[in-house]
């Protein structure tokens, strides 16, 4: 997930192409495919590559791109990819993992809570600002497990973006 600049996408598929801030890119490399991101901009880039395991093995490359406007995750947690039967219908981009990609953002002072089906772990980290994850201050960057838990509850201290994985 790429939070400011762009990066450049290049592969041994011969494709090459930008990814602009807000964007996320789902990827799988299946039965074969190097790639590679570069800062070709002056900017430091701050982006996320989240690597999971997969639920299949070999297949064809695949690969997908969408752009998240910041509204759309405004004090809401949203899904961006998924690999989970019960996001199949949602907009969300697919994953070959047992697992989902979700990100939300909290206005300072307000609160979210978000229910986890049984057997399933969240990790997040908060991209930006400060957010309390039940009652337990977190600064933008430190990682957060959350394991055996019915829910979770997020408070925003600061402005805060959080990037959150959810592991089925």
């Amino acid at each position: 997930m790429v939070w400011r600049c762009s990066s450049t996408h290049e592969d041994t598929l011969g494709n090459s192409y930008e990814i602009a801030a807000g964007d996320v890119q789902a990827m799988s490399t299946g039965s074969g495919l190097r790639h590679a991101e570069f800062n070709r901009g002056t900017e430091p880039l701050k982006i996320f590559q989240i690597w999971l395991a997969p639920n299949q093995l070999g297949g064809a490359p695949m690969y997908a791109t969408r752009r998240f406007p910041s509204i759309d995750r405004a004090n809401q947690i949203v899904v961006l990819a998924s690999g989970l039967q019960q996001d199949a219908a949602a907009d969300a981009l697919p994953l070959r993992a047992d697992a989902r990609l979700l990100a939300g953002r909290l206005q300072a002072g307000r609160s979210l809570s978000f229910e986890i089906e049984a057997g399933h772990a969240l990790y997040l980290v908060p991209s930006t600002g400060t957010v309390r994850v039940d009652g337990i201050q977190v600064e933008a960057g430190d990682g957060v497990a959350v394991i055996d838990q019915a829910s979770v509850e997020f408070a925003a201290v600061q402005d805060t973006e959080l990037v959150i994985v959810e592991l089925a």
